[in-house]
């Protein structure tokens, strides 16, 4: 995918970012393998879930899985697939794959659902304060 993996680890990051301001803390997710705890897991699940279009809501779990975690620690994707176009997510013979280009425009769809929420519903109002005071508390001038 050439340069495409730099693209998708901003789109990936973003989701991360985006996830942190539209949840407060939710239940810990434990590794079965390993026992490591995952607090970053659930917020991102339910971010793609609730913000995402409709196509990508039922692969929620594995975008988490196959991509961000994929890409953000290992720098490769091995149980899925991407291209740079426009192609919508699906599975194909197992593995679930999408176009890039396409990966983006859903961000942009998210965040656009995420603020048109954001002005109509306390709780995610609160959830986003939060999290901005939290960044403030902790920036230095």
């Amino acid at each position: 995918m050439y340069g495409g993996h730099v693209v998708a680890l901003a789109i990936l990051c973003a989701i991360d970012t985006l996830s942190s301001y539209a949840f407060r803390s939710l239940v810990t997710d434990r590794c079965e393998q390993c026992g490591r705890t995952d607090k970053v897991g659930p917020k991102y699940r339910n971010y793609t879930h609730d913000f995402f279009p409709r196509d990508y809501q039922k692969f929620s779990d594995k975008i988490y899985r196959l991509y961000r975690n994929s890409i953000t620690h290992s720098w490769n994707l091995f149980e899925a697939g991407m291209i740079l176009g426009d192609d919508p997510i699906q599975a194909v013979n197992g593995p679930i794959v999408f176009g890039l280009r396409h990966f983006f425009n859903a961000l942009k769809m998210s965040v656009d659902t995420f603020i048109g929420k954001l002005r109509d519903e306390p709780k995610l109002q609160e959830a986003a304060l939060l999290r901005y005071r939290v960044f403030r508390s902790i920036a230095r001038p």
